[in-house]
């Protein structure tokens, strides 16, 4: 990850990225190509340990001039003491989970970005493509060339692990134990290409 004016901003802690609103470094990845059609997918590991103040990103997809498209979002429903999640491209507004996610619970979330489709869709603790989504529909030419995560003022405190993005669904959920947050590796094999950190 880089792109900040001030990395010690960026936390790891135990393998995990440390996402949390006392801080305000937005990081990201080069994904190693431009990535203009197909889908991609983002999988990851969330612990929110603490809720959101208001509704913010956290996490997505962007070109090399930190314009956004797919995005994740976070937002804490009224007086229900968890959190929800919600997905969107570009500006758009999001289309949030249909339940509240308890807080302190690590959730296993996927997203796919369909770049042809201008579809966006993420799934939370899937177990397979056809598990249930919610997804969100926006156009947008943006290329996909990095994977970002932020921090603001308002966004909670939360934990990223065995983050993954990928050319599959079935690449996007790590194995239990074979990865670990924020190395850097770019496998490419004949029938699949992914970009994964590893600590």
């Amino acid at each position: 990850f880089g792109g900040s004016a001030d990395p010690s901003d960026a936390v790891i802690s135990s393998g995990q990225l440390i996402i949390s609103r006392s801080a305000n470094d937005d990081v990201r990845r080069d994904l190693g190509s431009d990535y203009s059609a197909g889908s991609l997918y983002i999988g990851f590991t969330l612990q929110m340990n603490t809720a959101p103040a208001s509704e913010q990103y956290i996490f997505g997809l962007s070109n090399d001039a930190n314009t956004f498209r797919d995005k994740l979002y976070v937002n804490a429903p009224g007086g229900g003491g968890g959190y929800r999640l919600g997905t969107t491209i570009a500006s758009s507004g999001a289309t949030y989970w249909a339940s509240d996610l308890a807080l302190g619970v690590t959730y296993q979330i996927v997203m796919r970005a369909d770049l042809d489709g201008d579809t966006t869709c993420l799934w939370i603790d899937p177990v397979d493509e056809s598990s249930t989504s919610v997804s969100a529909t926006f156009a947008s030419s943006t290329v996909a060339q990095n994977a970002f995560s932020r921090q603001t003022g308002s966004i909670g405190i939360s934990a990223v692990d065995n983050l993954v993005v990928a050319t599959t669904f079935t690449e996007a959920i790590p194995e239990a134990g074979t990865m670990a947050m924020m190395g850097v590796g770019l496998v490419l094999l004949a029938v699949r290409r992914a970009l994964k950190w590893l600590a």
